[in-house]
C-alpha cells in the first residue's frame, strides 16, 4: 500500500487515479466526512448511490459506481462502497473486504486510491482495515491519500465512537432474545465460556444458523415501519455487531470470578 499526504479529491481531479473508492451507508445518505465532499465534487457519485434501494441490507459489501469527467479531459470512476448499513453506524469489516475483493475483479490494472476508509465517521479501527484493504488488493496499484486534521488524533476520536456504539442502538430487541442468547451460550457448559466480544459474535453467528432459532426474536431496525429481513454479513448479521457487548456483559455478570 503506497500513502501520500493530501486531498484525495483534488488529486483524483488532476488526474492522479483512475479509480477512487469511498464508503457508503445503505441509507443513499452522503451527510458527512469524505462521502460528502465526494458528492458535492462528484455529483454522478450521489445519483448512482440514490438508483440503489434505501435501507437495503442487501447492498452491505456490494457497491454503485459513477463516472465523471475531470480536469485532464479523462474520465474518473467514482466507486460508493457500501461499507455500513446506517449513517452514522459502525463500519463491517467483512464488507470492507467485499467491497475491495470487487474492486479488485472490475477495475484491476487501474490506479486505485481512496481515504482511511471506515476509520472516521463509522468508527472502525484502521489497522484492521489497512490490513484487510492490502490483502485484497495485493500486486494492484492503490495508494491512501491520507488528511490529518490539525491538532485532532484518530484514535481518541475513534474510541469515543465505538464507546458510544454501545449505548446508541440503532437496533430494537427483546429482552427475550437476550434471555436466549446467554441461555444457548452457557448450554452444555459447566462454567461460563470465557470469551471475547469477537468470538462471541462467531457464537452468535452460529447460533442463528440453528434451524430452532426463534424467528420472532429477530431485532427490528428502528424507525423502520415493520421488522427487516437482515441478511448475512458473512458469519452474522449487522445487529449482532451491537448486541454482542450486552450479551458479554450479561455472562460477565453470571461469572462470579469477574
Amino acid at each position: 500500500m503506497k500513502e501520500v499526504a493530501g486531498d484525495l479529491i483534488q488529486l483524483a481531479n488532476n488526474g492522479k487515479f483512475d479509480v477512487i473508492v469511498h464508503g457508503c451507508n445503505c441509507q443513499c445518505k452522503m451527510g458527512g466526512g469524505i462521502a460528502k465532499q465526494i458528492m458535492q465534487a462528484f455529483p454522478e457519485a450521489y445519483d448512482a448511490d440514490c438508483r440503489t434501494t434505501a435501507c437495503d441490507p442487501r447492498k452491505i459489501g456490494s457497491f454503485s459506481f459513477a463516472k465523471a469527467n475531470i480536469n485532464n479531459g479523462k474520465r474518473l470512476v467514482i466507486v460508493n462502497g457500501y461499507t455500513q448499513l446506517l449513517a452514522g453506524g459502525q463500519v463491517n469489516y467483512h464488507a470492507v473486504r467485499e467491497v475491495m475483493k470487487q474492486v479488485k475483479q472490475n477495475f484491476y490494472g487501474k490506479r486505485i486510491g481512496y481515504p482511511m476508509i471506515g476509520s472516521g465517521l463509522a468508527g472502525g479501527d484502521w489497522d484492521r482495515i489497512k490490513d484487510i484493504i492490502a490483502e485484497e488488493l495485493k500486486d494492484e496499484d492503490h495508494t491512501l491519500v491520507r488528511l490529518q486534521p490539525i491538532g485532532k488524533k484518530g484514535s481518541k476520536t475513534h474510541a469515543s465512537k465505538s464507546k458510544r456504539q454501545k449505548t446508541e442502538r440503532a437496533y430494537i430487541w427483546k429482552e427475550s432474545l437476550l434471555e436466549y442468547l446467554v441461555g444457548e451460550l452457557c448450554e452444555g457448559h459447566d462454567s461460563l465460556p470465557q470469551t471475547n466480544e469477537a468470538n462471541l459474535r462467531e457464537d452468535i453467528g452460529d447460533l442463528l444458523l440453528d434451524e430452532d432459532f426463534p424467528k420472532e426474536l429477530t431485532p427490528t431496525l428502528q424507525n423502520s415501519p415493520g421488522p427487516m429481513i437482515m441478511m448475512r454479513q458473512g458469519r452474522y448479521p449487522p445487529w449482532v455487531m451491537e448486541i454482542a457487548p450486552f450479551v458479554l456483559e450479561r455472562l460477565n455478570s453470571k461469572d462470579p470470578d469477574k
